[in-house]
């Protein structure tokens, strides 16, 4: 962790890092030019040449004008994004803001590298097409955006999901784990193999596929409670298919699930094209 939470707080309160205590402008700066930096070496660009002198307040003022007027898709301003993604959290604040502030640089030094640095008979996505005033541009055009916010908001369920499934895993009876494993396989709960690998009959395997969504349901329902329903369910959707990879992998190592892969031809990955719905 590079900034002290005190520093990042200091500079949300004094709206600008000018007005900030030395200490506190000379940390963010160096955060700044230093993931700035990074970023254009990646560029590969001829006559870009490190500046001690410039660099540091040149980066974070393309930060912070772009934290002013850029927006997420939700019209949050990015500077506010920043600090609310880690509320709840005070132990962890300090590095989900940092985490999410060099993401943003991320998109800085793209628009940086566009203005700047674009080859001759090159056209910006900004570019507007056609020269009847309208507003279309080159990037309206694309299949999708990318977007800072929703992109870490992504990675943060992802990471979380992957975490309670390891939860849910442990504490899976072997009759849960077979039947998940056979919905993951696409092999039907009634087939002779999952029933052996399972010791049990159909119905219980039925069953106990049930309790097992109710199980994940219940328990984010209740850990999450605080939370928008409609993120519980997405988080639902993201830990079975993080339960269901835990699940594959430890079929692959049963010998008595060997009949459910080959029913299922041997599959070397889990398929991904029906999911459970907690």
């Amino acid at each position: 962790m590079d900034c002290a939470l005190e520093h990042w707080r200091e500079w949300k309160a004094k709206c600008a890092l000018d007005r900030c205590a030395p200490a506190a402008r000379e940390a963010l700066r160096e955060f700044a030019v230093r993931r700035f930096r990074r970023c254009l070496s990646r560029g590969n660009l001829p006559d870009y040449a490190p500046d001690a002198e410039t660099d540091a307040p040149h980066a974070w003022h393309l930060f912070e004008t772009h934290l002013l007027t850029a927006a997420t898709r939700q019209g949050k301003r990015y500077k506010d994004w920043l600090f609310e993604r880690g509320a709840g959290a005070e132990a962890d604040l300090a590095r989900a803001i940092e985490g999410g502030a060099a993401l943003i640089l991320r998109g800085v030094v793209r628009e940086y590298l566009r203005q700047e640095w674009s080859p001759p008979h090159v056209l910006s996505l900004q570019t507007v097409l056609g020269s009847d005033g309208g507003s279309l541009t080159l990037e309206d055009l694309l299949p999708g955006d990318w977007d800072t916010a929703e992109d870490v908001c992504r990675r943060e369920l992802e990471d979380l999901a992957r975490r309670e499934a390891q939860k849910f895993f442990r504490r899976c009876r072997r009759p849960e784990r077979i039947a998940l494993l056979a919905r993951t396989l696409q092999v039907s709960l009634a087939h002779p193999a999952a029933t052996a690998a399972a010791g049990c009959r159909k119905t219980l395997l039925f069953s106990s596929l049930n309790r097992l969504a109710d199980t994940v349901k219940s328990g984010l329902l209740q850990r999450y409670a605080a939370e928008d329903p409609a993120v519980v369910r997405r988080l639902a959707l993201a830990v079975f298919e993080a339960l269901s990879a835990l699940v594959f992998r430890w079929g692959r190592a049963e010998k008595s699930a060997a009949g459910l892969f080959r029913e299922a031809g041997g599959r070397p990955e889990p398929v991904r094209r029906r999911r459970h719905k907690a």
